[in-house]
């Protein structure tokens, strides 16, 4: 369970991160990433991978992030060609898609907020082991134990141009 709390942590501070406490500035909030306005719908969406796919990323590689926030909504309005089945690239891992682009969720993003790109261009290093900190003192009047864990992680995209991040 440590070890998916790590996970979920690392791809927290990827997407969304703030750049400060520790955390790498997430993709969401990179500048340097070419940004749209305007919520997180099909047709916009289907507009951001045009972008990247103009931008020369495969069309094979290109998925979407969208916020945990825009499921319900999203698949409502898609019909049942464009979106709510399995993704036919094997190499997007999703189990939704938009007119065949992968597409998944995240509740790292907020409503309207959505990454589309190229994510083989995306590389996530780790440094050194995982730390663990045993705490006696927090817990101690309880008999109980905290356990902290760290990781130390990077993130780096070779391609600007191969992501679009819409803010909402």
């Amino acid at each position: 369970s440590m070890q998916a709390a790590i996970r979920v942590s690392i791809e927290q501070a990827i997407i969304a991160g703030t750049g400060t406490l520790g955390q790498p500035p997430g993709l969401i909030g990179e500048q340097a990433i070419p940004s749209e306005s305007g919520a997180a719908e099909i047709l916009n969406l289907l507009e951001d991978v045009q972008t990247v796919l103009d931008a020369g990323a495969d069309v094979e590689r290109v998925s979407i992030i969208a916020s945990a926030a825009d499921f319900k909504s999203l698949l409502a309005h898609g019909t049942p060609f464009d979106l709510n089945h399995q993704a036919g690239a094997a190499t997007t891992g999703a189990v939704h898609n938009i007119a065949g682009i992968g597409l998944r969720f995240s509740p790292h993003l907020t409503t309207g907020q959505a990454l589309t790109g190229d994510f083989s261009r995306l590389t996530v290093a780790y440094y050194g082991e995982p730390e663990l900190l045993a705490n006696p003192f927090i817990h101690a009047a309880s008999g109980g134990l905290r356990l902290q864990a760290w990781q130390h992680a990077g993130a780096v995209v070779d391609q600007v141009s191969a992501f679009v991040r819409r803010a909402g």
